[in-house]
């Protein structure tokens, strides 16, 4: 069986952490389980 993630979200925001602060950046959130989920 093959697991599977979805995209569920994708959103522009400002970085908020390490050098990388105040830089634009795209997060992608996902559903779904790649841990041994049955």
């Amino acid at each position: 069986m093959q697991d599977t993630l979805r995209i569920t979200e994708v959103f522009y925001s400002l970085q908020g952490e390490t050098r990388t602060a105040g830089l634009p950046t795209v997060f992608v959130r996902l559903t779904g389980c790649p841990l041994r989920c049955q």
